[in-house]
């Protein structure tokens, strides 16, 4: 199982512990990219 896998399965359990890191890494996997003054998600 991948990371992102991984990040996915944790998510959807829904922990009260998930922390903004561990967001920002699962959506990066699926295309998001945090900018500087605004957040978007970059279609490619």
């Amino acid at each position: 199982m991948s990371t992102k896998e991984k990040l996915r399965k944790r998510f959807l359990s829904m922990p009260s512990d998930f922390t903004f890191d561990e967001m920002q890494q699962l959506l990066a996997g699926y295309g998001y990219v945090r900018g500087e003054k605004v957040t978007h998600l970059v279609l490619v």
